[in-house]
């Protein structure tokens, strides 16, 4: 084990976490919208996220990837807490194919993407491909991260002591079942990979070095072994994910503990299940899968049966500090409102008035962003912490408005339409913000001199519009045309590609947030002309940032 060696092993680990960052920011942008309504169709049953993180797995060949993936989704509010428990119990299952097959090295599958991925994103300047080919470049470090993590860590398995403390328990009694549970802890948790343990014990097994008792308590421990580097890259971040991590782990050293109490029931029916007839090498090898493959598929049955159990217990071990929709009604309140649908459709508009908040929070945001008086990038947790409040504030009115139209088709036809108006401005606002603080913070793109001088002209417009929808009896007439200013921003940005010099970059950002711009000032223009939006019985007050 050499100073190259633990060099290479914490560059690994620098890698692997990096992935995570990468991947929940991607997904947490313009991804999240367009993939929310897919998640929510294709992974609507626990039946269904089993089969997605088993096929996602065996496809990957590495379950730490399937888990790292559904740490980034819960993050980004992209599916619940328990869609991604079922998916990491299917990630379980899937990863048993690779004791099957140890010849395929899938740790080459990291460098290709990284370096297809890095070629792509050289040509491809539309912003939503672009965030595709990010996510994928993340899952490809985080494979290549795990894969120097190996090669940094795996030295450690060939030093004598490490195969003397490895032949010194042969696995007969219960304690030298746990010595080797907690070795194979060790080894998988250094190398975070529990299929380098898994290869090398069934190498040695097979050469006799190992009996089957002490292999299979080795492999038992690997298992928990790569619940560490999850868990350790969970605790920058919201509580969903530790408390994926946490499931992840728990699930793990339950079924571990509960195999340990019938080890030898255990090995006797996967001894059972390999026939007899095939030479000793091959038999032992077959064993020592059926033993990774018989206790991950009975842990995913076992930990299906008891999902509530985990959930609610990681639920309560790490608590949040900021609950969903803090600004939505309480679902017990929503149904005392059922008895009396005035009061539910009058609950219902005072919460538009919220959305209405949000949508001009955010758009505020990126105007301070155009006109240069804010420079930092929102964090990345309380990004998602807004889009939780706004999404579970949505889901209240939905609810309140169907509560209080019961019979009434059109009224509920026309409030769910301006329902489906906000929620587009406050996605097109989002896209917004994160064009600005990708181009003028992340990525320091300057702006064209014409779109600069065009950016007080919006913040007047925008105030203007907003007038005009919060108060439409009361506000002057708008001396900005929406439209009219959509049209000078298109105008604005070819003739700065005729005058300025712009980089390629710099031309394919300016031409997304032209094009948002046009698509957030068309839609407040037509919102604006909808003098009876919303009722506003009391003025609003808006947030002041």
């Amino acid at each position: 084990m050499t100073t190259w060696h633990m060099l290479e092993a914490l560059g690994g680990w620098g890698l692997f976490l990096f992935s995570l960052r990468t991947l929940t920011r991607v997904l947490q942008r313009t991804l999240s919208r367009r993939l929310r309504g897919i998640f929510g169709r294709a992974l609507g049953h626990p039946i269904q996220c089993l089969l997605a993180g088993t096929g996602a797995t065996a496809v990957v060949q590495a379950s730490s990837i399937t888990i790292i993936a559904s740490m980034s989704m819960v993050g980004s509010t992209l599916i619940t807490l328990e869609q991604g428990y079922y998916l990491m119990l299917g990630s379980t299952l899937g990863t048993t194919l690779k004791a099957w097959i140890l010849s395929i090295n899938d740790f080459l599958l990291g460098p290709i993407l990284v370096g297809v991925t890095s070629i792509a994103l050289l040509f491809v300047r539309r912003s939503s491909y672009r965030d595709a080919l990010e996510g994928v470049m993340a899952i490809g470090l985080a494979l290549w991260g795990m894969f120097f993590i190996g090669q940094g860590l795996v030295p450690l398995l060939d030093l004598p002591s490490v195969q003397e403390v490895i032949r010194g328990n042969p696995g007969q009694n219960l304690m030298e079942q746990t010595v080797g549970v907690l070795v194979g802890i060790v080894f998988a948790g250094c190398v975070q990979s529990s299929s380098t343990v898994i290869a090398l014990v069934i190498s040695l097994a097979a050469g006799e070095h190992l009996a089957y008792p002490q292999a299979a308590s080795l492999i038992l421990g690997a298992n928990i072994g790569t619940t560490f580097g999850p868990l350790l890259a969970s605790l920058e971040y919201g509580p969903n994910l530790r408390r994926l991590a946490l499931a992840h782990f728990f699930v793990k050293c339950g079924g571990v503990l509960i195999t340990l109490f019938f080890f030898p029931q255990f090995i006797n029916a996967i001894s059972w299940v390999v026939p007899e007839q095939l030479d000793p090498v091959q038999r032992m090898s077959y064993r020592l899968a059926a033993v990774h493959t018989g206790f991950n598929l009975i842990n995913v049955i076992w930990w299906t049966l008891f999902s509530a159990l985990i959930l609610r217990l990681v639920g309560w071990l790490v608590p949040s500090k900021a609950e969903v929709g803090g600004l939505a009604l309480a679902p017990v309140v929503r149904r005392m409102l059922r008895r009396s649908p005035e009061r539910s459709r009058d609950e219902a508009l005072r919460q538009m008035n919220q959305l209405l908040v949000c949508v001009k929070t955010l758009l505020d945001i990126g105007s301070s962003l155009l006109v240069a008086e804010r420079t930092n990038e929102t964090r990345l947790e309380n990004r998602i912490l807004e889009q939780r409040e706004f999404q579970g504030l949505k889901d209240s009115i939905y609810e309140l408005l169907v509560q209080a139209s019961a019979g009434k088709a059109d009224d509920l036809r026309l409030l769910l339409a301006r329902l489906a108006d906000l929620e587009e401005l406050y996605f097109q606002a989002l896209r917004l913000r994160e064009q600005l603080e990708s181009g003028l913070v992340r990525e320091k793109l300057g702006m064209p001199r014409r779109l600069v001088a065009l950016t007080k002209v919006y913040r007047r417009c925008l105030d203007e519009v907003w007038l005009r929808i919060l108060f439409p009896n009361e506000s002057p007439e708008p001396t900005v045309d929406p439209v009219v200013l959509a049209r000078q921003w298109e105008d604005a940005f070819y003739a700065s590609l005729q005058e300025e010099e712009l980089t390629s970059l710099q031309a394919s950002w300016a031409f997304d947030l032209v094009s948002n711009l046009r698509s957030v000032l068309l839609h407040l223009s037509w919102l604006a002309q909808m003098r009876n939006l919303i009722s506003v019985e009391e003025p609003i007050l808006l947030d002041s940032q």
